[in-house]
């Protein structure tokens, strides 16, 4: 004999589903704050999938995430001259320090916490593109910006 069961009715959520997260907010390519006027100006890629609040802030932001990619450049030292077509922070291929992976965190004024995952490199020379012994150029930093926290393989990987 069967017994009939009655399901109960189907409640509505208790609140909205919520998007997972981008893979990245901000992706960036900016040069050193002291760099030169020979280094082309930071870079932006934006998240096709972007929060409001945070799209509009971080662009403002760029100088500060210049200065987080480059931690031990201290403006309170001597000011190079930013005119100059090069400059100390310039360097021959030969004197770079290698590849530098390293994270950072940043809250931004909307009480949003972004995670910078970083990546220091050395461009090609704006001349010889094809040779990378040849001149001196500005260093630069390649930044995944992101409100998911960990994944730090992941975006070295990405980086790479």
């Amino acid at each position: 004999m069967a017994t009939i069961v009655q399901l109960p009715p189907q409640q509505p959520p208790l609140r909205e589903p919520v998007a997972p997260w981008p893979l990245y907010d901000l992706c960036l390519d900016v040069p050193h704050p002291a760099a030169s006027t020979s280094c082309p100006p930071a870079f932006l890629i934006a998240s096709p999938v972007a929060d409001p609040a945070v799209a509009d802030e971080l662009p403002k932001a760029v100088p500060q995430i210049a200065r987080f990619a480059f931690p031990e450049y201290d403006e309170a030292a001597q000011q190079p001259d930013r005119q100059a077509t090069l400059n100390k922070y310039d360097f021959y291929a030969m004197q770079a320090v290698s590849f530098q992976n390293f994270t950072f965190s940043m809250q931004l004024q909307s009480g949003a916490r972004l995670y910078g995952h970083v990546r220091r490199y050395l461009p090609p020379h704006l001349v010889a593109r094809t040779r990378h012994d040849v001149g001196r150029r500005g260093e630069r930093a390649l930044v995944i910006l992101t409100r998911a926290s960990g994944a730090d393989h992941l975006y070295s990987s990405i980086l790479k």
